[in-house]
């Protein structure tokens, strides 16, 4: 089942419950000290806490630094700890990444914090940096699900195969083989545009189940929904985009994406073409689908909320429009790399992009090459 956005809320829920109930442990046994010879520190942290739990951030923060100040204290890991999550919540992820480390380096055996670390690092794209943390909590707690899951995203967003098959294959030892395990590893193959590879996956199973029936009729359905002989990449759409017909080819492709809504490369064309018309909406509807079908491409869903959030600054003329991706996910979003770079001033790089794609191009791809042409002549050489 796609972990989609009710269930990233259900998720988002219980971390929230799992930090009251570590605050509320907190609480009680800083009241249990109180009558002893504990003073100042237990004090101060309790106050903060007080206030993180009232989701008072701004003065949880202010409280837990006065026990960060004090030389005394014994409670430097969980208020660094502390003040990394308030920063997160107030949307400050520099502060609350450069506070998740502090808390990391001091006390390295919570896995609370390990993950708060992992999580903060993988959001400001140093994936290879809690890579290393991911294998650790793996090792550390092998038959929790949720952190192979992790882990692989973590591996399908560095576009890692051999990885990607490291964690299944631990995975795999933790939980025997199953179908939604081939499944996950098929899809991120095929992502990596190596269709032998996933469909290996499947045919790895049929063997060592004896030719099970729902594997078999699975398998037909994988086969039957990456043959382009039969899904193909939406025609029509093309033909569209050949007339100059953007929005009508953005009506067809929108579609054929519909009733092939787990063909990762249909959606790709959709956004593409929810781009190249500059229809927000489109473009968040086509985010959404990516985190619902695709919940372990999660790379795939930032690079295109990365692109829209650029689309709506460079729309609104915003003085400091950034984008931080050096290259897409997918060779189908070129096209948009392509074009964000020349519009960002770096003309060779946006040339070199577009050269590549045009040489590329085929009769397979949804954008004709008289547009990729067209683009390249626009970019003006030095």
């Amino acid at each position: 089942m796609p972990r989609g956005k009710s269930q990233r809320i259900q998720h988002w829920r219980l971390r929230q419950y799992e930090i009251s109930i570590f605050g509320f442990l907190a609480l009680m046994f800083l009241n249990l000290t109180q009558g002893k010879a504990q003073t100042g520190i237990p004090q101060k942290y309790y106050e903060a806490e007080i206030k993180f739990q009232g989701f008072n951030w701004t003065e949880a923060i202010s409280g837990f630094q006065e026990v960060l100040n004090d030389t005394a204290a014994t409670y430097k890991a969980p208020a660094n700890f502390r003040i990394s999550i308030c920063h997160e919540r107030l949307g400050n992820l520099p502060a609350a990444l450069m506070y998740a480390e502090q808390a990391f380096r001091l006390d390295s055996s919570q896995d609370d914090y390990v993950i708060h670390y992992a999580n903060l690092l993988e959001k400001k794209y140093e994936f290879n940096k809690a890579w290393g943390l991911r294998m650790e909590l793996i090792r550390r707690q092998p038959r929790y699900i949720s952190r192979y899951e992790d882990a692989l995203q973590n591996a399908s967003n560095r576009n890692n195969p051999e990885q990607c098959l490291l964690i299944t294959q631990q995975w795999e030892d933790q939980f025997g083989l199953n179908l939604g395990l081939a499944e996950r590893n098929a899809q991120i193959f095929l992502a990596l545009n190596d269709t032998a590879s996933a469909k290996k996956q499947f045919l790895n199973l049929i063997e060592k189940l004896n030719g099970r029936a729902d594997i078999v009729d699975a398998y037909n359905k994988f086969n039957n929904r990456i043959n382009p002989q039969k899904t193909g990449i939406c025609p029509g759409a093309k033909t569209h985009l050949l007339a100059g017909e953007e929005a009508l080819a953005y009506e067809k492709i929108k579609e054929c994406a519909e009733e092939n809504p787990e063909k990762l490369e249909l959606l790709e064309y959709q956004f593409l073409i929810a781009y190249i018309i500059e229809d927000i909406p489109e473009m968040e509807s086509c985010i959404e689908k990516l985190y619902t079908y695709f919940p372990f491409l999660e790379n795939h869903a930032q690079y295109a909320e990365d692109v829209k959030n650029y689309c709506i600054e460079n729309k609104n003329q915003t003085l400091k429009t950034q984008f931080s991706h050096t290259a897409s996910p997918s060779v189908n979003w070129q096209f948009i790399q392509s074009k964000i770079l020349w519009q960002l001033g770096k003309i060779d790089s946006a040339r070199k992009e577009l050269q590549t794609l045009y040489n590329l191009n085929s009769e397979n791809s949804i954008i004709p090459r008289f547009q990729i042409q067209q683009l390249l002549n626009d970019i003006p050489t030095k």
